[in-house]
């Protein structure tokens, strides 16, 4: 693939290297870095050690170069990526899962108590019932 200008608004995190880092105009080193803007997002260049300080050497510190991995490293590196988060969505399911159990738990016991208070209920109001109709018996009497 063929490398194109990084702008000087694209500042990138450290990385590990890609490969030999090349040599800036300034004779520094160049250092692997990882593109945060929205244009190349997480896309690897190289920068010179220089850019992003206050004095910058040369011309060449205000602009990196990408320089993409070979296609068989991004498929393993987008691999273990999708890989790492399938992991943390299964590990959310099974957070979910347990509250869904939790949660369901909470409503068996609730409708429990609910069912109780209704039987509860249904004995007191048959109590008074039967009290008024035993009185009612006792007026006539």
């Amino acid at each position: 693939m063929t490398s194109s200008i990084f702008t000087a608004s694209s500042q990138g995190k450290d990385d590990s290297e890609i490969s030999t880092p090349p040599v800036c105009k300034c004779g520094m080193r160049a250092k692997s870095k990882r593109s945060t803007t929205a244009a190349n997002p997480g896309r690897r260049f190289y920068g010179c050690i220089l850019y992003g300080k206050q004095v910058v050497s040369c011309i060449i510190c205000l602009n990196g170069m990408f320089k993409d991995p070979p296609v068989e490293a991004r498929n393993d590196e987008m691999l273990a990526d999708l890989v790492g988060k399938l992991k943390r969505m299964d590990e959310q399911r099974c957070m979910m899962d347990e509250k869904i159990r939790l949660t369901d738990e909470k409503l068996r016991m609730m409708d429990e108590k609910i069912r109780r208070q209704q039987t509860r209920e249904w004995r007191l109001k048959t109590l008074l019932v039967g009290s008024w109709a035993m009185f009612l018996c006792y007026l006539l009497m």
